[in-house]
């Protein structure tokens, strides 16, 4: 059973490259980037209303977000900085390279 999600998610995986790709070539990495996030941001958005507006109703569901200090905010600051660079290196490296490398 493992074995077949196994390829089932390799195989979701490689799909989901070859249109990271797609969607690169003739377009610069920072736009692409940009709306990948924007459009990841606006599905996740929701959530983050349901927290903030109905925190009883969303504490007791997988949802919800709480609320942190600004050691934390700063934390997670530094974290989408690194990850946010890794993006970008990884996108220009597909933009580049064939995609049997990449």
């Amino acid at each position: 059973m493992w074995i077949s999600l196994a390829l089932l998610s390799a195989l979701l995986l490689g799909i989901y490259e070859v249109f990271k790709k797609t969607s690169l070539h003739n377009n610069a990495v920072v736009p692409v980037l940009f709306l990948s996030v924007l459009f990841s941001s606006t599905i996740l958005f929701p959530i983050h209303l349901f927290s903030v507006f109905l925190p009883e109703t969303a504490g007791k569901s997988i949802f919800y977000i709480p609320e942190v200090d600004f050691r934390t905010h700063l934390f997670i600051l530094l974290k989408s900085v690194i990850v946010l660079a890794s993006w970008l290196f990884a996108y220009f490296a597909i933009k580049h390279l064939p995609i049997t490398i990449a």
